[in-house]
């Protein structure tokens, strides 16, 4: 979501002609509808999407030789469905959260940015603020700093903790991200793998396309 273009297309100036205060502050509660009606579809959405992949895994049977392909060792898995334990009869830990399990899913981006609204705010100008337009400016950015993913380093770090030293750490289906980079970069220094192996569907990245 582009935040300035959400405060450019909803945030409303308030009617200083009026004698009624609702006809000021209705803005702030237009942009707080917003805002948690945005919240709900994207908790929805993630879990929506986890139930429709778990229910595709009803229809899908592996061979013994394709069940071999995931054999051995500990699996860390960064989506919300039952993939691994469904398919390969297996554990793993669930870093972003398990669905089935009903466990909170993690969402999010990893860095975030100053935005044109948050400059706005932060100006020394008196004739750039307005408190009924900041205070909906505030809501949004609020919105968007509480959608910054929230980190699992210390609960993958007591995992790791348990673990033996591995040969190979292998990937599947990862996009290797920056997003994700603080958990390999640990993964790496806690069990430091003699090789990694990286699959990939092919080697056209996806914003090439």
């Amino acid at each position: 979501i582009d935040i300035d273009d959400f405060a450019e297309d909803h945030i409303v100036s308030p009617d200083y002609t009026s004698d009624h205060e609702s006809d000021r502050d209705w803005g702030i509660t237009n942009i707080e509808y917003h805002v948690d009606y945005l919240n709900k579809a994207i908790n929805e959405s993630l879990e929506e999407m986890s139930k429709a992949a778990n229910e595709e895994l009803e229809r899908i049977s592996l061979s013994e030789e394709e069940k071999r392909l995931i054999d051995g060792g500990p699996i860390i898995s960064f989506n919300y469905t039952s993939t691994i334990e469904r398919l390969y009869n297996r554990d793993c830990f669930h870093i972003h959260g398990f669905y089935e399990r009903g466990e909170s899913l993690v969402f999010g981006y990893q860095k975030s940015y100053e935005t044109k609204i948050e400059r706005q705010l932060n100006s020394n100008w008196e004739e750039d603020h307005d408190y009924y337009i900041d205070t909906q400016k505030q809501t949004i950015i609020d919105f968007y700093h509480s959608w910054k993913k929230k980190s699992r380093m210390a609960e993958l770090e007591s995992y790791l903790s348990k673990l033996e030293k591995i040969g190979e750490a292998v990937v599947l289906g990862h996009s290797m991200g920056e997003v994700d980079s603080d958990y390999f970069e640990l993964i790496e220094r806690i069990l430091n793998p003699r090789k990694w192996i990286v699959y990939y569907h092919d080697d056209i990245p996806d914003y090439r396309r």
